[in-house]
């Protein structure tokens, strides 16, 4: 089986953001904004990584700037590419050995950096906070599958130093083949992601949304001259 190309890869990354933006063309700018993730609500550089040995990568930034979309190609496995290399050997964060997972507003810390910022850490973050044991070799092994990190911080200690590494979006695929990346995979995968966010999306509606959208159709039932076209119209919108 071939490893899949940079083409091939690009193909995968547009109709999986094409299909996403087709399915909530519905949303308002400011909807989009509020109840999606970043990455799949602003414009971002894209990095794309494949490795010749094992798995490959697409890594979403959000920028302010003009979007780019970059390709690298590694021999390392693609864990040790794009994630950081804790130490030579030691216990791993995620062994992920399934499809379509996502991992959300967490910050992956190693216990060192904990340690040193552990009152700060509790003081501030109002995410969840995953601490790693003593000893750790990497934050994630991805044995088969793939997995998303979404709005996740890592931070360690790396030469003395303090790193944070604040990820928009991370995607992490087992496979470097083929096969993976097909359009019609990419379409799947982003239909999935939609239909997961729309059943959670009316527990994030702002109330001043949900007050707005009521307050307007009152006022469409209350006027005599609403037509059923009018009706369907709002409906459709909201």
């Amino acid at each position: 089986m071939s490893i899949v190309t940079h083409s091939e890869l690009e193909k995968f990354v547009r109709t999986y953001l094409n299909t996403f933006s087709n399915l909530t063309s519905k949303l308002t700018e400011s909807q989009k904004h509020l109840l999606l993730p970043r990455y799949l609500s602003k414009k971002c550089n894209i990095m794309m990584t494949i490795s010749k040995i094992k798995g490959a990568s697409i890594r979403f930034d959000v920028t302010e700037n003009k979007e780019l979309l970059t390709f690298q190609d590694t021999k390392k496995s693609i864990e040790d590419e794009v994630l950081p290399i804790l130490a030579q050997q030691g216990s791993v964060f995620f062994v992920l050995n399934g499809k379509n997972q996502v991992v959300e507003n967490i910050n992956l810390i190693t216990k060192e950096f904990y340690d040193k910022h552990e009152d700060l850490i509790v003081e501030l973050t109002r995410s969840t906070n995953f601490i790693m044991t003593s000893g750790a070799e990497k934050f994630v092994d991805v044995v088969s599958g793939d997995l998303k990190l979404v709005d996740c911080t890592l931070a360690f200690c790396k030469n003395g130093e303090d790193v944070l590494d604040r990820i928009d979006c991370l995607w992490l695929f087992g496979s470097n083949q083929s096969s993976s990346f097909s359009e019609s995979r990419a379409e799947y995968l982003a239909t999935t992601e939609y239909q997961k966010l729309a059943s959670i999306l009316v527990n994030r509606i702002p109330i001043q949304t949900l007050v707005g959208t009521l307050a307007g159709f009152k006022e469409l039932i209350d006027n005599t001259n609403s037509t059923e076209s009018d009706m369907q119209s709002f409906f459709e919108k909201n």
